[in-house]
This record gives structure tokens, C-alpha cells and sequence, in this order.
């Protein structure tokens, strides 16, 4: 992805999960003429900046934008999700003993925390910020003892926290060079 396309997607990212004082629906939309005014930029170069990122996406008519997940503002999620089994979040070493510290895994700034339905998917996440941990939750227990999950439009599957009694394998996954 070219610097001005990463540049931009970190801008868009702002504005469609963080920014309360943009006009937006219960469900996290903003009209695209009102992003185009935030970002400086023709819908084209939007366009080119949606289709660079799985994380945002256009309404059916094209008129609205939004955010998948991720999101600090308040945002109302209508897709719920029942695990069938275990479900991964990817960190770091670095940041595992915090995690251990607070004894959950915790959404920190965001609404909810972000799971993966694959192993791979986590360890990509994880290596974001160093050396990869994937934490294995028994998804299906939690949700069985009353947590609650949603699934972005995007694939990744949100819940509020993740107690580590659900935490039911740890997997250190350290990059080779």
C-alpha cells in the first residue's frame, strides 16, 4: 500500500470510529459527502482508499461509509454471533502480562475486543506489535454462560471482554527472520 493510502486509511480510520462529533447513525454511518469535506479528497481517492483496507465499507446505494469495528464512539452492532468452538486474539509477548495483570482480555479504547476464527488471522494481528501470542478462548462456553458476540461486516467477531478462565491455551508463535 503506497504511504498517501496508509496515510489516509489512518485518517478515515479517525473519523469513522472515533469522531462523536460527526453526524453518523445508531449503526456507525456517515454520509460520504460529509467524509469527503473531513478528508480533503475526491470520492475516487476515497474509493481507492475503502478497496486498500477490509476494515471499511460503502452502503449498497454508495452513499454512506462506515467502519467495521474498532470503534471508541457508540456504535449499535445488529449482527449476533454463536461460536460453535474456540475463537483468537492475537498480541504480543509484550503486552501479554498486562492482559494477565487485569485477567481479561479487555477492549482498552475501543468498544469491543476483536477475535479472529482462525489461528492465522491472530498471529498476523498479533505480529503488529512484536513477537505474536495467540490467546485460544473457548468461545463457545462463554457465550453458553451468557457473554455476547458480534460479527463486523468484515469477519472478525467482537465481544465486550474475554475473563482469562476462558483463556484455554496460550501459543507463543515467535517470528523467524
Amino acid at each position: 500500500m503506497s504511504p498517501d493510502l496508509v496515510k489516509d486509511s489512518i485518517r478515515l480510520s479517525k473519523i469513522l470510529r472515533h469522531r462523536p462529533d460527526i453526524k453518523h447513525d445508531d449503526n456507525g454511518w456517515f454520509d460520504v459527502d460529509l467524509v469527503l469535506e473531513h478528508m480533503g479528497c475526491d470520492l475516487q481517492h476515497l474509493k481507492e482508499v475503502v478497496a486498500s483496507n477490509t476494515r471499511f465499507g460503502f452502503s449498497e446505494d454508495g452513499r454512506m461509509i462506515r467502519a467495521y469495528h474498532g470503534h471508541s464512539i457508540k456504535v449499535a452492532m445488529d449482527e449476533v454471533f454463536e461460536p460453535s468452538g474456540n475463537l483468537y486474539h492475537g498480541t504480543s509477548v509484550d503486552l501479554l502480562d498486562k492482559i494477565r495483570e487485569s485477567g481479561a482480555i479487555l477492549r482498552m479504547k475501543r468498544r469491543y475486543v476483536h477475535l479472529t476464527l482462525d489461528y492465522e488471522t491472530a498471529v498476523l494481528k498479533g505480529s503488529r506489535h512484536g513477537d505474536p501470542v495467540v490467546l485460544v478462548i473457548d468461545a463457545k462456553r462463554m457465550h453458553d454462560e451468557g457473554f455476547v458476540f458480534y460479527e463486523s461486516m468484515d469477519g472478525v467477531v467482537l465481544t465486550e471482554r474475554v475473563p482469562m478462565e476462558y483463556v484455554v491455551n496460550i501459543v507463543y508463535c515467535k517470528e523467524t527472520d
